[in-house]
């Protein structure tokens, strides 16, 4: 057997618990030069904590770590059979509780559980996610640890975790159909469009989205409207139960709403609620009408990525019109050091 992280008399002590079910799912798991259960149970605990701290590896006791690999591997044993993709078990030891996590791999699920439990004021103690093969299938597996004194109450926290990782599932695996559909967009106007901030070209509308496709957008949801639309169906959050939808859409109809009456055929909107997923910051909604003779809108909602903060406002379709327009207000000369200075501003 290879040096393992932790004590073999541990490990054999573990192996020799374990039901015949816990042992099955411990099988199914890809890993690397094992013979027998014990090998098994000490390449699973590595593969674990492989990039946990040594002072994690050294305060784990025994019962911790036969706490530890029974959970997951119970956990791992649920998620398999659920229908829903996503299992989430508790366990509570001696000295912390630890959430359980397993789904199919899917980017963005640290992210999201992070965030999530920063935001109920959880203290996270150790945070381990490895990505597992079991059966030919990639599953994350997340062990969290929590202080005692960090949540009395984790329990209430499950179902929402829950509902996020199941959104989470449907909206990425929606990436690529949410970008097709908006890569369909055909503008017929030869006119300009109609905005809150003036006329622009429907070529310069048409770059904005593709600026939004190519990496400046996290999209979370697409759908096409009608004009007296009152119920919104499409891609990504459209197709999940997320809790937040019926508010999302509230807002997104009042866009509608607003655009229609004061004939308007693009907006670009900050909504109150936050994104269901990834981070938890607001959301924006963008609302196009690609054609004026047609009472249809494109909506989509999501918010700006990293990518689109580091750009500079000349290069950003719309917003580049709009320093324009200050530019010209400002009647500052090309180049001198007002005219920078307002740019900077911007940007």
């Amino acid at each position: 057997m290879s040096q393992s992280l932790f004590p073999q008399s541990i490990i054999k002590n573990i192996a020799s618990g374990m039901t015949s079910e816990l042992r099955g799912k411990l099988d199914s798991i890809l890993l690397p030069n094992c013979s027998d259960t014990a090998s098994r149970v000490s390449a699973f605990l590595d593969a674990l904590f492989y990039r946990s701290t040594p002072e994690v590896i050294r305060n784990k006791s025994a019962d911790d770590l036969k706490l530890i690999t029974q959970g997951c591997l119970e956990i791992l044993i649920q998620q398999s059979s659920n229908p829903d993709r996503v299992a989430i078990g508790l366990k509570r030891g001696e000295h912390s509780t630890a959430l359980f996590i397993a789904l199919g791999d899917h980017p963005f699920i640290i992210t999201s559980l992070a965030d999530r439990l920063y935001d109920a004021d959880i203290t996270l103690k150790c945070f381990q996610h490895p990505i597992l093969s079991i059966s030919g299938k990639k599953i994350a597996l997340s062990y969290v640890e929590i202080a005692h004194n960090s949540h009395d109450d984790i329990e209430s926290l499950l179902p929402s975790l829950h509902e996020m990782l199941r959104a989470l599932i449907t909206i990425v695996d929606d990436h690529s159909s949410m970008l097709s559909a908006l890569r369909s967009v055909t503008f017929d106007r030869e006119t300009s469009m109609r905005t809150e901030w003036g006329e622009l070209s429907s070529g310069e509308v048409r770059a904005f989205l593709e600026w939004l496709i190519d990496g400046s957008f996290f999209f979370v949801g697409v759908s096409a409207l009608d004009a007296t639309s009152t119920k919104i169906d499409g891609s990504g959050l459209w197709r999940t139960n997320h809790s937040c939808r019926g508010k999302v859409q509230s807002e997104i109809l009042t866009d509608l709403e607003r655009n229609r009456d004061e004939g308007l055929s693009f907006s670009v909107t900050k909504l109150q609620m936050r994104s269901p997923i990834h981070r938890q910051v607001p959301l924006i909604h963008v609302l196009v009408q690609p054609d004026g003779r047609s009472q249809k809108y494109i909506s989509l909602v999501g918010y700006l990525t990293s990518k689109a903060w580091a750009c500079e406002a000349m290069d950003i379709p719309l917003l580049r019109s709009k320093l324009k327009q200050v530019l010209a207000t400002e009647q500052t000369p090309p180049n001198s050091h007002d005219y920078k200075y307002v740019i900077e501003v911007i940007d």
